[in-house]
């Protein structure tokens, strides 16, 4: 469903009074009884826009959330945790989000002081320590919340946030026995051992991260029936139809995680020899690659083709309302049996459908301008994304 102030026709700023009399107004005009079949979808969606705009509490939340407030509103997870209520979860997130960058920062520090030799009493279990901290931050919510969600939660976004959860999970437990191993193979270099510690084995919980990082992604980013319906209420026809093409770039870069994985333990245990920057730049970059070009294409296509679909809207809209005023002018009443006015009498010939028929064409005039403009934005990009094909 599309703006439900545009529904009713009224400003965003409308009071109530305004909001109700053109409710009633709009209701009236496309009621069943009066516009018959064809009017009857209008007149659900005017109830419905009536219904949360009239209520100043489901107004506000539509205000400031949009519909997806409303249906967090209406949706299972409201019981759990009230939309009201996330003003005060979100300082709790903030100060968590602070206290886990403050450990990665404190861990990339003790990294390069041990590189650097000037921590050579510690071993990599101490140098990690930072990152332990951040495995409780992460690791206990992501417990509870595995365990709760499905009380709650049903259906394909029930998987989803499971999946992530559990990709948090492995990577919790990947910190814990990264040191691990480490400590373990420089101790039987010190010991001159050659039966190291299979890096290949102790990544497991990095492959099953990246299978659950596939299947969130998948779950996340598939072009289901109904976004693909929510993007064309919001005149976002063309962004719609990319979606299976997103869908395509997102898996391509989540596929770049299990790779990831797979050559970093080959390369650790000397499976393969290739660089080290090979091994974890080429993923990365793919990744990245992948992950911007999905951006920018979907920013050019909210950007211009909203206005495209708005000409459309206002082209329709034209060629009604020109419509309308055309049956109005037929249904009037003949001066005389014969169609005919008589000049002497100082009346002249009706010229309703005359200017109607300017006013359609100076409409058309406008939006064939306005639909150049919009051709011509878009070819441009088209040009630029192949001039930056060839660069690369």
């Amino acid at each position: 469903m599309g703006d439900y102030y545009d529904i009713l026709e009224v400003p965003h700023d409308a009071s109530d009074e305004d909001i109700k009399r053109s409710y009633r107004k709009l209701a009236l005009k496309y009621h069943p009884d009066k516009a018959g079949a064809a009017g009857e979808a209008k007149f659900k969606e005017i109830n419905a826009a009536y219904e949360v705009l009239s209520n100043p509490e489901k107004k506000k939340i539509y205000d400031r959330y949009g519909e997806t407030g409303l249906n967090a509103m209406d949706g299972p997870m409201q019981s759990v945790v009230p939309l009201g209520a996330m003003n005060a979860v979100i300082p709790v997130v903030v100060l968590f989000l602070f206290l886990i960058t403050a450990m990665q920062l404190i861990f990339l520090a003790f990294i390069a002081a041990y590189n650097n030799h000037k921590l050579q009493s510690w071993n990599y279990v101490k140098v990690f320590s930072p990152l332990f901290v951040s495995d409780v931050l992460v690791g206990v919510p992501a417990l509870i919340l595995f365990i709760l969600l499905p009380c709650v939660l049903g259906g394909r976004f029930l998987f989803a946030m499971l999946s992530l959860l559990l990709v948090m999970l492995c990577s919790v437990l990947l910190t814990i026995l990264i040191p691990i191993a480490k400590d373990r193979n420089d101790q039987r270099v010190r010991e001159g051992r050659t039966d190291f510690l299979k890096w290949r084995v102790w990544l497991i919980p990095g492959y099953i991260l990246s299978v659950f990082f596939v299947l969130f992604v998948c779950l996340a980013a598939f072009p289901s029936k109904e976004k693909k319906e929510a993007m064309k209420a919001y005149r976002l026809k063309r962004l719609a139809n990319y979606q299976p093409i997103s869908f395509i770039f997102k898996l391509l870069a989540a596929l770049c995680v299990p790779v990831f994985f797979a050559l970093i333990a080959c390369r650790s245990d000397n499976t393969i020899t290739i660089n080290y920057f090979i091994v974890i730049g080429v993923p990365m970059y793919v990744a990245t690659f992948f992950i911007i070009l999905d951006y920018v294409i979907t920013r050019i296509l909210q950007c211009v083709l909203t206005v495209e679909d708005d000409d459309d809207d206002n082209n329709n809209n034209n060629e009604n309302e020109n419509n309308e005023n055309n049956n109005n002018n037929n249904e009037r009443p003949n001066r005389d049996e014969n169609n005919q006015y008589s000049t002497d009498e100082g009346e002249a010939p009706p010229r309703g459908n005359n200017n109607n028929n300017e006013n359609n064409n100076n409409n058309n005039n406008k939006n064939k301008k306005k639909g150049t403009t919009v051709c011509a934005v878009y070819n441009c990009c088209g040009l630029l994304f192949k001039i930056f094909g060839l660069l690369s």
